[in-house]
C-alpha cells in the first residue's frame, strides 16, 4: 500500500496545434529504452505542468517539475526530523526545461534540442524572468540558485 495516491493524476485540455497537461506522473523525454539523459522515468512521479505545440514534423515543448527543497529536510548542521505538517513551507526548488524536435528526410532523422534549468531559492522568491519559455537558460547565471544543462540528440533510422 502506498500513501502517495493516487500515483499518477493528469489534467489535460488542447486543441489541434497545442496541449497542457497538469498533474503527477513519470516523465521520460527521448527515445532510451532504459532510460534518458535530461528526462528519465525512473522517479516514480513528478509535479509537472507542460505545454506542448505541435505542428506536421516540429513540436515544442514547455515543461516545469517542482520538488521539495532541502531546507524542508535538512537544518544548517544535521538532518531535520522534528518538523510537521503545521509548519510554514520553506525554500522552492524546480526544474524547467524547453525542448524543440523535428523530423527531418521522411521522417528518417529525428533532432532534438532541450534546454534545461534546476532553480532553487532558500528564502522562497522566483526571479520572474525565468519563465520566459523561448529565452536561453545558460544566459542566467545565479551562483548558489540555478544549474543550467544542454542536450542534443539525434536518431537516424
Amino acid at each position: 500500500m502506498s500513501l502517495n495516491f493516487p500515483q499518477r493524476a493528469v489534467v489535460s485540455f488542447g486543441g489541434n496545434h497545442w496541449n497542457v497537461a497538469l498533474g503527477k506522473d513519470r516523465l521520460s523525454w527521448g527515445h532510451g529504452e532504459t532510460g534518458n539523459l535530461v528526462i528519465s522515468d525512473n522517479i516514480p512521479a513528478h509535479y509537472f505542468g507542460r505545454f506542448t505545440a505541435f505542428y506536421n514534423s516540429y513540436k515544442y515543448s514547455f515543461l516545469t517539475s517542482f520538488f521539495p527543497h532541502q531546507l524542508m529536510y535538512w537544518d544548517e548542521n544535521k538532518w531535520d526530523n522534528n518538523g510537521n505538517q503545521a509548519d510554514p513551507t520553506k525554500g522552492i526548488r524546480f526544474y524547467m526545461a524547453h525542448r524543440m524536435e523535428g523530423r527531418f528526410f521522411n521522417n528518417k532523422l529525428s533532432a532534438s534540442l532541450t534546454e534545461a534549468i534546476m532553480y532553487q531559492s532558500d528564502d522562497g522568491t522566483v526571479n520572474p524572468r525565468i519563465f520566459n519559455p523561448v529565452d536561453v537558460f545558460h544566459n542566467y547565471y545565479i551562483r548558489g540558485n540555478a544549474n543550467s544543462t544542454l542536450a542534443i540528440e539525434l536518431d537516424y533510422t
